[in-house]
């Protein structure tokens, strides 16, 4: 394992912070005890950078009952401290214009970032990052390594990213209408993924001066970005390219592992993304990829699975704990998967924790994996008989009652699965495959698996049958 040595233990505040507000007013004891945990590790990176998240307040009332340091008091305290710390970076960093010197001036851009990033002020860090671009004359092609390190381009960029990423997607501050916020979402993909295309031609163009036994913070930034960058194509959605890039990141062999950013502590991105990697394969993959042992990488040549037993090592945590959810439907036991993925502990602790990155409201998205489950479940149910009562399908899917039946024949009509020979006898409430054949059975099946692959996933989101489903 490389050190890590890049301070961005900063970053983890906000996303705290919305665990917190997610779960302060549950009355279950778990998820109380969790809320706890969040408050006191948020507050004690606040106290570390001394500065405050508006959420500061709520955490420390919650915790009044708790022997802590966390008073208003201590808050006071930091307030004042803050202050003067603002006012200090400030004067260093116009002070430092006067030499033009580049390692102070990230310093102090590094350390007003951190403080206004705990405090949601993203504006102000774009304001600072705007103002000092054209003084720092970044080079676009360094002539050794010490001049890569020294440039300090892919820090500059990390903060950038970072801010626009929080500031425009995860962790907005203001309040759009539902139109305005989707064309904002919209431009805010579109800017961060033209920052993160131009740090990837940086780093291509100047690949060859990294001396290969060198791990330095530039290095490490570009790779967190790659892992920050995999959580933007989940958050978009595009869960095949989440698992094509997933797949090529942990099988990277750089000798800063891609792997060791990952399991880099303070950056606390495993969880995250190791639970996006099972939804994204139950979305978009037939479910035996999601036994481990069975998971067939995107376009890697001799990689090995074991490097996702590593993964999820560890059954004590939460992603463990997902993935033993998910396993259920490689093992066909869809009522057991139903059951705990909509047990309301798991489902409040799952949207606390990764519902900033959901493609939609939370709830609904937690609607849309249920429903991405049925239609693909009742595709492998239709495809093996040529007749199924509704009230049997309904069983078999996890449903005591016929809810699911509208939404399973607008499925059938989006799909056009009459053309397979697949439909509803309302005359005796049965869905019928009138397709199938011995001789090409196997042919068929293969068809309806592709039908819920890829790009027929990302359309049937955008489409009126997941619209429908999720607003009734």
């Amino acid at each position: 394992m490389t050190d890590i040595d890049i301070d961005i233990d900063y970053l983890n505040v906000n996303r705290l912070a919305y665990t917190f507000e997610s779960l302060h007013s549950s009355s279950n004891d778990t998820l109380r005890q969790l809320t706890k945990d969040t408050a006191i590790r948020a507050l004690k990176i606040m106290n570390k950078y001394q500065s405050l998240h508006p959420s500061y307040k709520s955490m420390i009332s919650y915790l009044s009952n708790e022997n802590t340091v966390f008073t208003s008091e201590w808050s006071a305290s930091v307030d004042k401290a803050n202050r003067l710390l603002v006012n200090k970076y400030t004067d260093e960093l116009h002070d430092c214009l006067q030499d033009t010197d580049k390692e102070q001036i990230m310093e102090k851009i590094g350390n007003l970032s951190k403080i206004y990033t705990i405090q949601g002020n993203y504006q102000q860090i774009l304001t600072i990052l705007n103002q000092f671009h054209s003084v720092i004359q970044f080079r676009s092609q360094p002539n050794d390594l010490n001049q890569f390190i020294q440039n300090r381009y892919m820090e500059f960029n990390f903060i950038q990213y970072t801010t626009t990423l929080y500031n425009l997607i995860w962790f907005p501050s203001n309040n759009e209408s539902s139109s305005s916020a989707t064309t904002s979402s919209l431009n805010a993909f579109k800017t961060i993924n033209n920052y993160f295309k131009k740090v990837t031609v940086y780093y291509n163009k100047n690949e060859m001066l990294i001396n290969i036994n060198n791990s330095n913070k530039e290095i490490q930034y570009y790779w967190l970005l790659n892992w920050l960058h995999l959580t933007v194509y989940f958050n978009q959605g595009k869960f095949d390219e989440f698992l094509i890039e997933f797949d090529a990141l942990i099988n990277d062999e750089s000798t800063l592992k891609p792997l060791d950013i990952l399991n880099f502590d303070p950056v606390s991105l495993q969880m995250e993304i190791l639970i996006m990697f099972k939804i994204s394969i139950a979305i978009t993959k037939p479910f035996k990829n999601l036994s481990l042992l069975n998971y067939e990488f995107s376009n890697i040549i001799g990689s090995d699975n074991e490097i996702l037993f590593e993964l999820f090592n560890d059954n004590n945590t939460f992603e463990f704990t997902v993935h033993e959810v998910f396993l259920s439907l490689s093992e066909s036991n869809f009522k057991e998967f139903k059951i705990n993925f909509n047990e309301d502990v798991f489902k409040n602790k799952l949207i606390s924790i990764l519902g900033y990155t959901f493609p939609r409201n939370a709830l609904s998205f937690i609607q849309f994996i249920n429903n991405v489950v049925d239609f693909k479940n009742f595709l492998l149910i239709i495809s093996i008989t040529k007749r199924i009562s509704k009230s049997n399908l309904m069983s078999l899917l996890g449903y005591s009652n016929d809810s699911m039946t509208n939404d399973l024949l607008l499925f059938i009509s989006i799909l056009k699965l009459g053309e397979l020979g697949i439909g509803y006898d309302y005359g005796n409430d049965l869905f019928y495959n009138s397709g199938i054949k011995q001789n090409n059975l196997a042919e068929q099946i293969k068809d309806l698996e592709n039908r819920l692959t890829g790009d027929s996933i990302a359309n049937l989101i955008k489409g009126c049958l997941i619209e429908q489903a999720l607003n009734s």
